[in-house]
């Protein structure tokens, strides 16, 4: 009969200062032509790439003008299997930027001058538990964000973001139709929605306020309401 009560990583906003969002892309050599789809974390056995690298296959098989347009830059330490995943696609049009571990600002800024981001999970035991560490950095990114992951918690936290696709891992279909939607709309420069959609709730300091108000109520105090400033 424990109360269970749980408060997300969140985002602070002034990581996010308009020399970031708004300078000049970086070029890695592909031009800036491109519709970029960034990851930035770690690659590994519960972050694993293969069910978007299958996705991509199908993709570029399936629309092979459209996949030449697509980048996909992979920020942060990966194991080795992950890399031989990532090998798959040299055999597509698709263009690879493999970026080491970057600084944090490097990462917001990355996050900022993508088309869409990469956000994945495993298909294992309870992993539809998990939340990403950056998910809510990626959200006040404001890209549409790419999920390939199980049911669960990603998919409730992402259920009203405008412009989220999703998938599960064993979805390649459904992967690969979700990349012809993100590239389709990035062609007909649809208008984004993202920009107006209300993310304090996640602020780190909203978020703290409500840390506070459960500490107060576990010793029996009542929350100030200064807490929620």
């Amino acid at each position: 009969h424990a109360k269970v009560e749980y408060v997300y990583n969140g985002f602070d906003p002034a990581d996010y200062p308009s020399s970031l969002t708004t300078g000049e892309r970086t070029d890695y050599g592909a031009g800036t032509d491109l519709f970029r789809m960034s990851f930035v974390g770690t690659l590994w056995n519960l972050t694993p790439i293969g069910p978007v690298v299958d996705g991509i296959i199908a993709f570029a098989h399936r629309a092979p003008d459209m996949a030449r347009k697509l980048e996909i830059v992979i920020a942060g330490r990966r194991t080795a299997q992950q890399e031989a995943e990532l090998d798959r696609l040299e055999s597509t049009p698709v263009t690879m930027v493999r970026l080491p571990f970057v600084a944090h600002k490097e990462a917001i800024g990355l996050m900022c001058h993508s088309d869409a981001l990469l956000l994945i999970n495993a298909d294992l035991p309870d992993a539809q538990r998990l939340i990403n560490a950056k998910s809510c950095e990626y959200m006040a990114a404001r890209r549409p964000i790419f999920l390939v992951a199980p049911h669960g918690e990603l998919w409730r936290l992402l259920a009203d973001m405008p412009e989220a696709l999703k998938a599960r891992p064993d979805d390649v279909e459904q992967i690969a139709s979700n990349f012809e939607t993100a590239i389709g709309r990035w062609q007909r420069g649809a208008e984004s929605s993202i920009g107006s959609w209300d993310l304090s709730k996640f602020e780190r300091r909203h978020l703290t306020g409500r840390l506070a108000r459960l500490l107060d109520d576990l010793v029996g105090a009542t929350a100030p309401e200064e807490h929620c400033a």
